[in-house]
């Protein structure tokens, strides 16, 4: 992702003093006539900067020059910019030039922000404002609020995000509309939009954004970028793979790495949806290679999450698995930063309160001396006005009480607000360890039943190299139908893996379509038929075609088969097992029927938990992971729909789950 901070050194020398460095100022300001060129001069251009800058005497240009330094590797060296950055903050205080102070203190915030460093960022960033607002400087307040709005993007507070960007085109609106920076800003607004997924105002502000002559607008490769992922997710293909190619075109002669980096992840999301998973690959592992680079920790989850998908695509599970736990290991350190900014929060709210009570003891303080003060007047005129000077006491005593009723109220509202972020921040806590947990016993289940049909295999495959011509017929077959049962299990128990994952990471879209349950029920029959032969187990099909839903086809098709799958296994050889589905109240109740083992009380109560449970042996001592039913569980919920199941030991199960049924509207929309 793209922080933006165009136009910082044009605005900071319009102060400068004349000669040298007032050409080299003016110079600066005439490329805003073509930005677009001068974002790769003024990139490559930082030793003729640091040459300028020694010819430079200790005052408030220096300071400027320094901080000029510090932006321009902003985008390239995150260390350097923050070096220059402090020596134009200790030269600045030095001079105590406020202006200075400001500037520097925003570029600081930069280097922390792009370190996902969040709480320390907002703290320079809210110093910048401070200093700029007792010298009035719109700019560096525009700057300041829009590099907050960008701490928010980070955290995924998108409406704050929003309102801090808005915030900062009201000042950039002061300075003038036509600025580059007022067309960034639109474009920042534009890709926040985007992030929330609210496609119509995310069209709107890049539009606005577009609507400048393309000479006009500060870093245009990344406008076109954010345009290309407005059109993926408006499923315009054909018009986003030009504009991709148009953007490759325009950015790859620059030097900026965050351009390409965005450019070819979505190219990479182009590709995967079209279906060349290679090629997919192939731009997503560059842009990880750059996003590595960048150090960018959100861009490089997003990375990962695509490359898990498109890993499991090519059938590298183990890969799959990896760039997935990648994710993960980032997404912890940006609940982190989360946490960090809450405390950051806390305390800032501590402080508030211990300012209230310092003025409450300040007040009470003057008021007692106030009141000493007129009890010594009241003797002094005791035998004059003495009744006149009880009155004036008795007031000054009453306004007194109303201003402590006044702070009282003030720091019961300021103790509520601290109580709910207290209980917030304990929420928040709460989701983190939860969120650990499960993945630890995720991890459980993986290193014990993902082990187990593997070891088996290496068993089996042992035996069957080693000692083949030892084996008669008979136990030749037995061995490899043991072996195609293991390799079964093992691609079964990979399969709800990466599904359960792959739901926990949001990767799975589920997009509501009309489609025939009778026909899936029908599909998931002729799919386990051989296994059930096998068994000598009868698979009873009650229902016809023509019983439409509004679900997601996928996850709906996915627990019928875990379902299937356990009612032949825990039904013994020669049982029965029925398929049956009716409508109910705006549903359609899908009931997977077996007459076998049933299941104990104490297996009932986690059944659809994840835990440090083992799964249940078949019939025929078949394998499992224990994550079918939980998968069931979170596929029917999303599609809007509930499972239950109902047992007798010894006498079977039924496991039954409802789905939305289709409207007459889309049934014939469909047909």
């Amino acid at each position: 992702m793209r922080t933006i901070n165009p136009g910082l050194v044009k605005i900071s020398l319009h102060n400068v003093g004349q000669g040298s460095w007032m050409k080299y100022a003016l110079g600066i300001l005439a490329l805003l006539v073509a930005p677009v060129a001068y974002s790769q001069e003024f990139l490559g251009d930082v030793d003729s900067l640091k040459r300028e800058l020694v010819s430079v005497p200790i005052d408030t240009n220096r300071v400027l020059g320094l901080c000029d330094i510090s932006s321009s590797y902003h985008s390239v060296n995150v260390d350097s910019s923050l070096h220059y950055a402090q020596q134009a903050l200790a030269l600045a205080k030095q001079l105590h030039y406020k202006n200075g102070m400001a500037w520097s203190y925003l570029l600081i915030g930069q280097t922390h922000s792009r370190r996902n460093q969040i709480a320390q960022a907002i703290s320079c960033y809210q110093k910048s404002i401070d200093i700029a607002d007792s010298v009035n400087n719109p700019t560096i307040l525009c700057r300041a609020f829009a590099n907050i709005g960008w701490c928010m993007f980070d955290l995924e507070d998108y409406y704050r995000a929003i309102d801090y960007f808005k915030r900062a085109l009201d000042f950039q609106q002061e300075l003038g509309n036509q600025d580059a920076y007022f067309i960034t800003l639109n474009i920042n607004i534009g890709q926040t939009y985007l992030a929330n997924n609210r496609l119509p105002e995310a069209e709107k502000y890049l539009k606005m954004a577009l609507a400048h002559d393309p000479k006009e607008i500060p870093n245009y490769g990344y406008l076109l970028n954010m345009l290309s992922a407005l059109r993926l997710e408006q499923q315009q293909y054909a018009l986003a793979d030009s504009l991709l190619n148009a953007t490759w075109n325009f950015i790859k002669p620059l030097p900026d790495k965050i351009d390409k980096a965005d450019n070819r992840y979505y190219f990479a999301k182009l590709k995967l949806i079209k279906g060349d998973v290679q090629r997919a690959f192939d731009y997503a592992e560059k842009a990880y290679h750059d996003y590595v680079q960048i150090g960018s920790k959100s861009d490089m989850e997003r990375i990962c999450i695509l490359l898990s998908t498109i890993e499991s695509k090519r059938g590298r599970t183990e890969q799959a698995l990896s760039y997935l736990l990648q994710s993960n290991v980032l997404r912890d350190s940006v609940h982190s930063s989360r946490a960090k900014y809450s405390e950051h929060l806390f305390n800032n709210r501590e402080q508030m309160r211990k300012t209230l009570l310092q003025e409450k003891d300040k007040a009470l303080l003057q008021a007692e001396k106030r009141n000493q003060q007129l009890l010594g007047i009241g003797l002094l005129f005791i035998f004059v006005s003495i009744i006149a000077g009880l009155l004036f006491f008795v007031r000054q005593r009453q306004q007194t009480y109303k201003k402590l009723l006044g702070l009282n109220e003030k720091l019961s509202v300021l103790n509520g607000e601290l109580v709910n972020k207290e209980a917030a921040i304990a929420n928040q806590n709460s989701l983190l360890l939860e969120t650990i947990h499960s993945k630890d016993r995720l991890f459980a289940i993986i290193g014990h039943d993902l082990r187990s049909p593997i070891n088996s295999l290496m068993g089996l495959m042992d035996l069957l190299s080693n000692y083949d011509d030892a084996l008669t017929p008979v136990e030749r077959r037995r061995y490899l139908g043991d072996l195609n049962r293991s390799l079964k299990n093992l691609n079964n128990l990979t399969g709800n893996l990466l599904e359960w994952s792959f739901s926990q990471t949001n990767t799975i879209k589920y997009i509501p379509e009309v489609f025939d349950m009778g026909q899936a029920l029908h599909e998931s029959e002729e799919l386990f038929r051989d296994l059930a032969q096998v068994k000598k187990i009868t698979i009873l099909n009650e229902n016809k075609t023509g019983l439409w839903v509004w679900a997601h086809p996928h996850s709906i098709k996915t627990v019928i088969r875990n379902l299937l799958s356990n009612a032949i296994k825990f039904t013994r050889e020669g049982g029965e097992v029925t398929l049956h589905a009716e409508p109910i109240e705006g549903f359609i109740k899908i009931a997977v029927i077996d007459n076998g083992v049933g299941i104990r009380d104490t297996i009932l109560e986690n059944l659809f938990k994840i835990g440090d449970k083992r799964s249940t042996p078949g019939t025929a001592n078949e394998k499992g992971s224990g994550l079918g039913l939980l998968l069931c569980k979170e596929f029917v919920e999303k599609n809007g729909g509930t499972i239950t199941v109902e047992t007798a030991v010894g006498k079977g199960s039924t496991f039954c789950f409802t789905v939305p049924i289709a409207s007459p509207a889309q049934i014939k929309e469909l047909l």
